[in-house]
């Protein structure tokens, strides 16, 4: 038997060492498992959810805002009991609210509502609770759509300029921590904001006073002209700047998913066709560039038709002898065939590749089309001659109004852009001019004078204005039908490009219509499209405006 002495003894040892485990266990617990039981009570306490901060803004060239966040919200339910699903799901359907939901896990039930239905929706139980987020928000609508795309639920950019240049617009990854009752419910905590900002912004070359008054034409004269699609697009000759990019028809980014995926496209960049007679200058460009071409020479275009290995080229208005440069002004098919009979199949197509035909032009801020240009060893030997008229070759607007710009500053490429600066955060990043020469200013000089001659006296005196010097080619191509395998005997693309004002070129610029049905000519369509939008940029920038009167008022119904 122990004494009194060593009972309390061990009785001592025994809480000690009782003592002594526990805090070793707490030690353990504290120093290897302090995160894995801190893990489980956040669980059990806290719910977290990740939303985004506001997105970057977009501006016109002038500073006018295109693109905005909204303050909206999104509704969720967590911690929901099985038997209440049913009473929540009919309650939900007052608000237009159809989700599946079949347990107490989190769900999304509306993303990007009105706060005050939010607020509604949120009474209906304890266990449904909102968060303010950001959403898109284009206060032009329709006007710049194809430009500036749209973003996703999410708020994530997925098209034109927002999805480009998703990195530099995209809002920061935050996290907000809800605290959770016994019964499950998240009680909002007191770090919720909604008011986080986002200084980043891409402002655009486009000016919005002139793309809306483009547009508002283009709608007017798309419709009196009854055709498919209408395209304009303007450019600075000397900067590379976009300034107007307009389409119809085209979409409301907020309220994308209404219209059909084709309006979405940027037709500036991603519509190819064959030009026709806009190519002309193009040939031009290469003979006289190449050859001592003697534009005063008569040759003889065959009374407008004329045979080649078997295949008849015709001409609208038929001629007989008459000066080279009338070819072009008068858009003679076979003058332009018979000038490229001594041509070199190879010379010609290194020609065009080097005037970047069938390549991505690179313009910035927009996905593109390259065309299509065969390579030289797969022509037939027709090819060479339907090229040269604008067939056998598909463009997209911005090739061809790069061309035009070329021929208007001199022979020079430049670089188009539709971004003019993003700012980042941490500072700026702005678009470089690249700048090449790709003919020289001989020929571009004698370009001008041919272009403002088929104005005066051409197939273009439909676009021949009382207030700007306007010069310009026509373009009438028939649409080639993939079902019948053969060219349209309806379907046309009519079209006009040139640059203005004549004796200090500023502006390049291309109207396209695609299937009209009042008239299939570019002449007596596009060029009327382009007459009134050259105006209307003059006087909308104050441009100093000089009277050109045509003598003889009957040619202006040639």
């Amino acid at each position: 038997m122990l004494s009194e002495r060593g009972k309390i003894g061990f009785v001592s040892f025994v809480v000690i060492l009782l003592c002594a485990v526990i805090v070793v266990r707490l030690v353990y617990l504290q120093m290897y498992k302090h995160d894995y039981y801190e893990d489980i009570v956040k669980r059990q306490s806290f719910k977290e959810i990740k939303i985004k901060t506001e997105r970057g803004k977009i501006y016109d060239t002038n500073g006018v805002l295109l693109a905005k966040e909204n303050n909206v919200a999104s509704v969720f339910v967590y911690g929901l009991d099985k038997k209440e699903v049913n009473y929540i799901k009919k309650r939900l359907k007052k608000f237009g609210v159809r989700k599946k939901i079949r347990d107490g896990n989190f769900h999304w039930l509306a993303r990007n509502i009105g706060i005050d239905t939010a607020r509604k929706i949120s009474a209906i139980s304890s266990n449904i609770n909102y968060v303010i987020t950001k959403h898109r928000f284009y206060p032009f609508g329709t006007s710049f759509s194809q430009i500036i795309g749209f973003t996703g639920v999410d708020n994530q950019g997925l098209s034109g300029v927002e999805g480009i240049y998703e990195k530099y617009l995209k809002g920061n990854d935050i996290s907000f921590t809800f605290l959770k009752d016994s019964r499950n419910r998240l009680i909002m905590n007191s770090d919720y904001r909604d008011d986080i900002q986002n200084n980043r912004y891409i402002k655009l070359t486009v000016d919005s006073k002139l793309q809306r008054m483009s547009e508002a034409v283009l709608i007017e004269d798309l419709e009196k002209f009854r055709a498919k699609r209408g395209i304009v697009l303007v450019i600075d000759v000397k900067s590379g700047e976009i300034v107007v990019s307009v389409s119809k028809p085209d979409f409301d980014p907020n309220e994308f998913k209404r219209f059909d995926k084709e309006t979405w496209k940027n037709y500036a960049t991603q519509y190819t066709f064959e030009p026709g007679s806009i190519f002309k200058p193009v040939t031009f460009s290469y003979l006289l560039n190449n050859y001592k071409l003697n534009l005063n020479k008569t040759i003889d275009c065959e009374n407008g038709r004329y045979r080649v290995y078997g295949h008849v080229y015709n001409d609208v208005h038929r001629y007989d002898k008459i000066k080279i440069s009338e070819v072009l002004i008068h858009s003679s098919n076979v003058g332009t065939i018979k000038l490229m009979e001594k041509v070199s199949d190879s010379k010609f197509y290194n020609y065009l590749r080097k005037l970047g035909f069938g390549k991505k032009v690179n313009v910035v801020g927009a996905l593109e089309e390259r065309g299509i240009l065969r390579d030289y060893k797969s022509w037939s030997k027709l090819s060479k001659y339907s090229i040269s008229i604008g067939q056998e070759i598909y463009v997209t607007p911005i090739q061809m109004i790069r061309f035009y710009a070329a021929v208007a500053n001199g022979g020079y490429y430049i670089k188009p852009t539709f971004i003019k600066e993003i700012y980042y955060g941490d500072g700026f990043l702005k678009v470089k001019s690249d700048i090449v020469r790709v003919f020289d200013e001989r020929v571009a000089k004698k370009l001008q004078h041919l272009l403002r001659m088929v104005v005066i006296e051409g197939t273009g005196q439909n676009a021949n204005s009382d207030y700007v010097a306007i010069a310009g080619k026509t373009g009438t191509a028939q649409k080639f039908d993939k079902l019948k395998g053969s060219y349209s005997t309806k379907d046309y693309v009519a079209s006009f490009a040139g640059f203005f004002p004549y004796d200090k070129p500023k502006y390049a610029m291309i109207v396209i219509y695609d299937s009209p049905r009042k008239s299939i000519y570019g002449g007596s369509t596009a060029a009327l499209t382009f007459k009134r939008i050259a105006e209307q940029i003059m006087l909308l920038n104050g441009e100093k405006i000089r009277i050109y009167r045509v003598s003889d008022e009957s040619k202006r119904a040639a």
